[in-house]
């Protein structure tokens, strides 16, 4: 039963413009229904507001999220989701977003529609985070979605709010030269008479060479580099080949294979020679042979030839499902390039247990552990959240298609790989002008300039204080607006990306306005 309770107000309060008896208890008796009921409002963004790290409502801005140049596992943004004082507690809100290649982290869903995700709101608190990041895919263009929050509390309210994603693709369209052959002749299976197969693999290969840069490495005359290959149904026995033709840089056999343990493999070869440059011999192989289980890796269920970058969730690589043949075969070409015992490079790396390698440390906060596969087996990427070589099943973002992550290329350079300059490498820089001049009265316009690091940027004033009538924009840097006062000001601006562990860069400047 529910009682409702009609009181007289004190004669001593005052209501302005009294509605008739008969309105407002007809408005008495719709809102309790409608509270009984559960009401349902759209686009009421006050009950809910989207921040960034810096606590910045993005009702304006929206989201950033930056696909980085090549195909590498993208920074995942942290965002809060702030709910209004009036919202009642409990609540629920559902996230998703249009894009087939956009993820929230774990726990949520991924599919052809877009990510799902649930974020709970207990009794006491009005605050949930999350991240956020986009697939990579190998075109340019910039591109936009929509985020769209629905929440439900815990006595029916609904609410609906939504905001523009904007991905900022740095991809560049012109391909870095060829640095790895493939091989298929060794191939006694069959299994690379799949064009799908073939197409595949040398996508992996393009996707890990893409971040090199010319190597300086010597030539290799026919005959003079030596490589194991497999008998079609062992790991054990095999026999050795040599090079047809004479090449430059890396020669990877690519097998077909069917064994009882049904495995794919990777290895360089310890059979043949260093490369060479400028005369001295170094570290890294020349040549590795890659084994692909033709049945499917590990459990017989055939494989998942997946070539398009919006299908990136079908396959997970779980003991029940095919496994994705690029994630894969991805892996086993990491292992022949990079991540063996073989190269020399790499063995010296390698102390109880550790990687040892400055610029590697320097991002992990530590040195990564290795097991005995050669894998960095507990190592999660910091800005894509996504598991490190090894460690792919890993990480806090949707473990589907296993992608390279920026440890892997700095591993590529600790081992002596020649790496291009691409934007996941570019350091954070803020550009500011020695002097900036102005005029009261009349308008100021002071550009600075922020490139690298990983937008959206976050300036503020760290030393002095600006001018009556000019303003800061805390996204771009620029100092605008129409000086009020003449005088002499020493700027102190500083910058921070979304690399929470990165140090903000500072930059002077000295603000002079003069009289009109």
């Amino acid at each position: 039963m529910i009682r409702i309770m009609i009181g007289t107000a004190r004669s001593e309060r005052r209501w302005p413009q009294r509605p008739k008896p008969a309105f407002w208890l007809l408005g008495l008796i719709l809102t309790c229904c409608v509270g009984l009921h559960g009401a349902t409002r759209t686009e009421n963004t006050e009950a809910m507001v989207l921040r960034d790290r810096w606590g910045r409502d993005l009702r304006t801005a929206g989201v950033t999220l930056v696909d980085w140049e090549g195909h590498i596992a993208n920074p995942a943004v942290e965002l809060l989701l702030d709910l209004g004082e009036r919202v009642n507690l409990p609540a629920r809100v559902v996230l998703t977003a249009n894009g087939c290649r956009l993820m929230f982290n774990l726990f949520s869903e991924v599919g052809p529609s877009g990510p799902t995700r649930v974020l709970l709101y207990e009794s006491h608190e009005r605050s949930a985070r999350f991240r956020m990041a986009v697939v990579p895919d190998r075109a340019g263009g910039d591109e936009d979605y929509t985020l769209t929050a629905r929440l439900t509390t815990g006595v029916g309210e609904e609410r609906t709010a939504q905001w523009r994603v904007r991905v900022l693709d740095q991809d560049r369209p012109e391909p870095p030269a060829a640095f790895v052959h493939v091989d298929y002749s060794q191939d006694e299976t069959g299994f690379f008479r799949d064009a799908r197969a073939r197409r595949i693999f040398e996508q992996a290969v393009g996707d890990w060479t893409y971040f090199l840069a010319d190597q300086g490495f010597e030539p290799v005359e026919a005959g003079r580099e030596t490589a194991f290959i497999n008998e079609p149904t062992t790991f054990e026995r095999g026999h050795t080949v040599q090079n047809a033709s004479a090449y430059t840089g890396y020669l990877l056999y690519a097998q077909g294979i069917q064994v009882p343990e049904r495995r794919s493999g990777g290895r360089a070869s310890d059979t043949g020679g260093l490369q060479r440059r400028d005369g001295r011999a170094l570290g890294l192989r020349r040549s590795g042979t890659v084994l692909s289980e033709i049945t499917g890796n590990w459990n017989g269920l055939g494989w998942s030839m997946e070539e398009d970058d919006d299908r990136w969730w079908v396959s997970s690589c779980s003991a029940g499902e095919p496994h994705d043949y690029y994630s894969v075969v991805r892996h086993e070409i990491g292992h022949t390039l990079l991540y063996h015992r073989v190269h020399p490079a790499f063995a010296r790396l390698m102390r109880n247990g550790r990687i040892h390698a400055d610029a590697v440390r320097a991002y992990l906060g530590q040195e990564p552990r290795v097991n005995a596969s050669e894998h960095l087996f507990e190592t999660v990427d910091p800005i894509s959240r996504v598991g490190a070589f090894g460690n792919e099943y890993g990480g806090d973002m949707p473990r589907k298609r296993w992608l390279l992550t920026k440890v892997d290329l700095l591993m590529l350079q600790a081992v002596g790989y020649r790496l291009r300059p691409t934007t996941s490498l570019a350091p954070l820089e803020i550009e500011a002008p020695r002097i900036c001049r102005g005029s009261v009265g009349e308008r100021l316009s002071c550009p600075i300039k922020i490139a690298g690091g990983i937008p959206p940027y976050r300036v503020r004033v760290s030393r002095g204080a600006l001018p009556e009538g000019v303003e800061l924009n805390d996204r771009t840097g620029e100092l605008t607006g129409i000086p009020s006062r003449e005088g002499r000001y020493a700027i102190g601006l500083e910058v921070e990306d979304g690399d929470p562990r990165r140090p903000a860069r500072r930059a002077a400047l000295r603000l002079i306005i003069d009289r009109p």
